[in-house]
């Protein structure tokens, strides 16, 4: 309970104190009482949706994981590259290395998934996979996790 009275101190409380400081004239306090006092309201608004977001994330992640068949759609190869960056005043090369994809269909839904080369050089469009599938218990969408082991 101490907890909701310090929130209800730092924001609407400082607001107050804000708002009797601006009627004195004092208007320097009185305008940074009532930023701070609006700030926290904020960051506490924030706090509370990334707190139910998460929330919302664990109970939807922890649906059940079901084997079953996808299509192959089309494959795809990100040749290996390098992204400057600036850090301070230095430019630094970031190194991604080569990287191979798979578009699969899974019961209407199309995900693209991470593959190996030596799988990549294999796969044609319409060849079969098992996959592993994870179902939201929310908001039922569907993730392809891995390649199921044969």
């Amino acid at each position: 309970m101490s907890f909701f009275i310090f929130l209800y101190e730092m924001s609407f409380g400082a607001i107050d104190d804000g708002y009797h400081h601006l009627l004195k004239g004092d208007y320097e306090i009185g305008v940074l009482s009532v930023l701070v006092g609006a700030l926290s309201i904020i960051a506490f608004t924030l706090i509370i949706c990334l707190i139910g977001y998460a929330i919302y994330e664990v109970i939807d992640t922890s649906g059940g994981k079901v084997r079953t068949r996808g299509t192959v759609v089309g494959t795809r190869y990100a040749a290996a590259h390098t992204t400057p960056i600036l850090v301070g005043k230095t430019t630094t090369l970031i190194y991604h290395p080569s990287r191979w994809y798979a578009e699969l269909r899974v019961k209407g839904g199309c995900e693209e998934l991470q593959i190996s080369s030596e799988l990549f050089t294999h796969l044609r469009p319409g060849d079969q996979m098992d996959v592993m599938v994870a179902r939201g218990r929310l908001s039922k969408r569907q993730r392809i996790i891995s390649l199921a082991a044969a």
